[in-house]
């Protein structure tokens, strides 16, 4: 069986690469622009890996912000996406918080995750036309 080499492959992940670290950036700043809390933006990270990211906080004051609290987050989370409403049960307590949603980084992520995707495919498709 003859193995077939594609010397392409790292030029296609170094344009998903860039485009992924372009986007998480303006991601990453957008969200942080919107959060009110000085102490809470300051716990936030940004890791950029090998073809993924991810934006962080160990400051569990950081979901409530975003989700809200009792009935608020009830009320935010009606309706959202099952990944959106997966990460908020995490940080369920008892149901009687009374802190409104003040959402800042799922937003931003759903701003523009699906014009992240399409960039993507421009740019890797126009890297092809180029062969």
């Amino acid at each position: 069986m003859a193995t077939i080499q594609l010397p392409q492959l790292s030029k296609v992940e170094g344009i998903i690469q860039g485009v992924l670290e372009r986007y998480v950036r303006m991601i990453y700043a957008e969200a942080m622009s919107s959060l009110k809390s000085p102490q809470v933006r300051s716990s936030f990270r940004l890791e950029i890996g090998e073809l993924r990211a991810e934006i962080w906080s160990d400051d569990v004051l950081a979901a409530y912000i975003e989700f809200g609290t009792g009935p608020f987050a009830a009320a935010y989370l009606g309706g959202k996406p099952t990944e959106m409403t997966e990460e908020a049960i995490k940080f369920y307590v008892n149901g009687q918080g009374n802190l409104p949603a003040s959402p800042y980084l799922f937003p931003a992520f759903y701003k523009y995750r699906d014009e992240m995707v399409r960039q993507m495919d421009r740019e890797v498709q126009k890297y092809f036309d180029s062969l």
